[in-house]
Order: C-alpha cells, then structure tokens, then sequence
C-alpha cells in the first residue's frame, strides 16, 4: 500500500510525522492518529526529509494481513482453545474460562513481540516527490 503525504515534523534521525490525505482505500483501520479529512503517522524515513516536503509512503507488500492476523486471529483461537481445552480438562466452565483467559493473555505475545521489531510493520518513506519549501506545507 503506498501513500503520499507531506512531512510536518521530523521528531528525530530516521523518523517523520507525514500528514495524509485519508483515502477510501484508508477505511477505518485505526493506524493513524485521524484528524477530519487528514491523517498524521509516524514512519520511518531513511531518506532524511525536512518538513514540507511532500513524500510517498509505503507499507511493506503483506504487512498489513500479517499484522492483523497476529493482532486479531491469534489472540481469538488461543483463547477458543485455551476454553476448550481447560472444559475437557477440568470439567467446569468457569476454570476453562479461566484457562481461555491464559491462553489469550499469551496469544497476545506474538503481536506484542512483532510490533516491537524493527520496520516490519512500520510504513517507510520511499520517495520525495516535492522539494523542500519553508513557507507552506503543500497539500
């Protein structure tokens, strides 16, 4: 998925705060920190922009499926399993409850772990496609 935007803050080395346009293709993901009809996200910048230049943003090929899974499918079918699997095991609903509660907290592992590694779910600059203009951000 690729987006263009423009830089409104360069917070450190190697990342941005870029502006968007919210798209259709945008729907309701809740990634960005959404504004009205604009958008900011934090992304990684490897190539070193100023603010008001305008930049294409692109996350990964998959890494918008592979970041939902983890964050939605795991977590449910540890906790459908974690349920189950404390019911055959104990007998009682509430202890099996409880073990689908387990299962859940560490079905959670993954994604928390995966979103702390470095880029893989992160949207990155990928081209400036303006120049740097000082007066005005241009949208």
């Amino acid at each position: 998925m690729t987006e263009q935007g423009t830089v409104v803050e360069v917070p450190g080395p190697g990342r941005a705060v870029v502006v968007f346009r919210r798209s259709p293709a945008c729907g309701k993901c809740r990634f960005c920190a959404v504004e009205g009809k604009d958008m900011l996200a934090e992304v990684e910048d490897p190539l070193g922009v100023a603010p008001g230049q305008r930049v294409q943003v692109a996350l990964p090929s998959g890494a918008f499926l592979r970041a939902s899974i983890l964050a939605y499918l795991v977590p449910t079918l540890t906790f459908l399993m974690g349920v189950l699997g404390g019911y055959v095991l104990t007998g009682s609903e509430w202890r099996g409850l409880g073990m689908g509660v387990v299962a859940l907290a560490l079905g959670l592992l993954p994604a928390r772990r995966a979103a702390r590694g470095p880029g893989r779910f992160t949207p990155r600059i990928t081209a400036v496609e303006w120049p740097y203009c000082k007066d005005k951000i241009v949208m």
